[in-house]
């Protein structure tokens, strides 16, 4: 029994590390082309991954099972005939799989859902919860989901082909378990069918629909390329009315916009960039805040002071006026009074072209650069004032590999958030972790140390699965192993 309690021990570590603990699994060499994974969530019963072949989630996926201290339990090969999975959630240790189904016979794209226990096993039979008719040969359909807060029931959203080439935009809303459909609207927009984009959307409350339409523009200005207009359109499941505004107008041009809902104030806040005078760079963070109580919505603008933009754009001449691009959103967390902060990073991908002969005959050859560079985290009051900021500086970048190692991870509690990347990561580098509190005070460490151990982690697997937990997947000497980090509360 001792030998026994030794080696288990030994298997599965529990590492006190600083201010978190640190659990890690045992390292598995994975068999297959199944090398994805996409953290689901931790219940009673353990932790639950799905591991995939592409980035698709198509043809099949693994779903396996792990014990509380990360010990591997079990696997069930699921196999996605001529469908792609959408979602998998964890509700009241019951998953669900979200699947969309491609009908080219019957001309229909369907959405639907499937059930398993604890131990993997299917509940029941497939249940068909939407079908969208086929806008071309080719449709694939553009279903979107998104849970409420109190996971309880679900917003679906897709569009049909309306009249005159426009775009019809459908919501359904259902409780989980018993999939009873409780929202069943449509609404004709008046935007042509190749112009509408859905930019995010929100369900948070379980009663108010938000969706972020985007509707591409062309502008009179030659200078200008096609850009996107943004409006906010609220839907709400006691009222036929729907609200709709417009984020940007003549002076204002809004990019990126994401939905947060700020349940300590019951506003539903829309941030992104904007610009004066160009749809494409920016100067500052925009701000709608969308009272659902008032129903009134106001916004604000954040102009980036010249020293922050310097910081941004390290190593160019800074000249007034200068505006940034190819920076977007990690993380955006609202506070209680109000404000938010916000974690962004630059990022960009660049392709070469290189012409090599091959037995005399010149063929070319393509390469996707993928680059992520400083981090930045900044607070902003309700009133839309800067309160403060620090720029995390770091460089990754990789070739023809989707930026699998880059980017980085953010994790936040009540007091702190927690930010991790791979440093140096041509050279082996360490695993980084800084850590910024809520008053702006910053610190940083080696959370991971590859002296012995070649060790990555993998910011775009990452999930937060608890107020205080991070689980991170990561490559360990070409080996796979889950990480736990456990803060302090």
């Amino acid at each position: 029994m001792i030998r026994y309690l030794l080696i288990l021990f030994i298997l599965l570590p529990t590492v006190r590390s600083g201010a978190q603990d640190m659990e890690w699994s045992n390292t598995r060499r994975l068999k297959g082309s199944a090398v994805f994974t996409y953290v689901i969530g931790e219940g009673s019963n353990g932790i639950y991954l799905l591991r995939y072949r592409n980035r698709f989630f198509s043809r099949q996926v693994i779903l396996e099972r792990y014990r509380d201290k990360l010990g591997y339990a079990s696997s069930q090969s699921i196999r996605l005939r001529k469908a792609r999975l959408l979602s998998a959630e964890l509700i009241n240790d019951t998953i669900y799989l979200f699947t969309t189904h491609y009908d080219r016979n019957n001309a229909f794209n369907e959405l639907k859902v499937q059930a398993f226990r604890e131990d993997l096993e299917p509940i029941g039979e497939q249940i068909s919860l939407s079908k969208s008719s086929l806008a071309d040969y080719y449709d694939k359909g553009d279903f979107s989901m998104k849970l409420s807060q109190d996971r309880k029931s679900f917003l679906v959203a897709f569009t049909d082909r309306g009249e005159d080439d426009t775009r019809i935009i459908n919501l359904e809303s259902f409780r989980i378990g018993t999939c009873r459909k409780e929202i069943d609207r449509a609404l004709q927009l008046p935007i042509k069918y190749d112009d509408f984009t859905l930019a995010d959307m929100n369900f948070d409350n379980g009663s108010d629909a938000f969706l972020m339409i985007g509707q591409v523009l062309r502008s009179p200005k030659k200078a200008f390329e096609p850009y996107k207009n943004f409006s906010l359109y609220h839907f709400r499941s006691d009222d036929v009315e729907i609200s709709d505004f417009v984020l940007n107008d003549s002076n204002l041009f809004v990019q990126s916009p994401r939905l947060n809902m700020n349940r300590w104030k019951d506003q539903m806040v829309v941030t992104g960039f904007y610009s004066n005078t160009n749809p494409r760079t920016f100067i500052g963070v925009y701000n709608l805040f969308y009272d659902l109580n008032e129903g009134q919505p106001y916004f604000q603008v954040t102009p980036f002071s010249a020293e922050l933009v310097e910081a941004l754009k390290p190593g160019q001449d800074i000249e007034s006026g200068t505006e940034l691009q190819d920076i977007s959103f990690l993380e955006i967390i609202p506070t209680s009074e109000g404000g938010m902060t916000l974690v962004t990073e630059n990022s960009s991908i660049s392709s070469e072209e290189e012409v090599i002969n091959v037995n005399g005959i010149p063929q070319a050859m393509s390469r996707n650069i993928y680059n992520y560079g400083n981090i930045l985290v900044m607070s902003i009051d309700s009133a839309g004032s800067a309160k403060w900021d620090h720029v995390i500086n770091k460089s990754q970048s990789s070739m023809n590999d989707g930026g699998y190692f880059s980017s980085a991870i953010v994790g936040h509690t009540r007091s702190n958030i927690y930010i991790i990347y791979n440093d140096q990561m041509r050279n082996n580098g360490d695993v980084m972790q800084y850590t910024v509190s809520n008053q702006g005070n910053v610190s940083n460490k080696i959370l991971l140390r590859s002296n012995e151990d070649f060790i990555s982690v993998i910011p775009g697997e990452a999930r937060q699965i608890a107020y205080n937990e991070l689980l991170l997947p990561t490559n360990k000497d070409r080996h796979f192993a889950l990480l736990k980090l456990i803060y302090p509360k």
